[in-house]
């Protein structure tokens, strides 16, 4: 595994960890329906576990986006598909327990995981342009 590999692994993970903690806060805020329809789910994992999740949730999406594209746009395109089919599968086979039930009765499986991966990617790809690591 090449440096650029190591660098963006351990990118994604933290902008998935950052994120989830920032949407453990929003879910306790006045900040909309679907936000706040993951509060069952952050009432019953500590913030550092769930956090901890959603980095390694994020981090192999957003590797395999950067990986096997070809260019920018298939990157992105990639990112979309891989969230919005990991979010399914996450819903479908419960991998995080019943305790997303609520969010995904409001938000519906999907387009959310498909935007969190595309996010995710676009940021590891700034940060990968500061940083001076070679792009798709």
């Amino acid at each position: 595994m090449k440096h650029n590999d190591i660098t963006i692994l351990f990118v994604s993970f933290w902008i998935g960890f950052v994120s989830d903690i920032v949407l453990n806060y929003l879910s306790s805020k006045k900040s909309g329906k679907i936000i706040e329809s993951l509060r069952p789910y952050f009432e019953k994992q500590t913030c550092l576990f769930a956090a901890i999740y959603a980095g390694l949730t994020t981090m192999p999406l957003v590797y395999i986006s950067w990986k096997f594209a070809n260019n920018l746009i298939q990157s992105i395109t990639l990112a979309f598909v891989i969230g919005y089919i990991a979010d399914i599968a996450i819903d479908k086979y419960k991998i995080f327990g019943n305790d997303l039930d609520d969010y995904y009765a409001v938000a519906g499986p999907g387009f959310w995981g498909g935007a969190a991966i595309l996010f995710a990617l676009l940021v590891t790809l700034i940060i990968s342009l500061f940083l001076k690591i070679k792009l798709p």
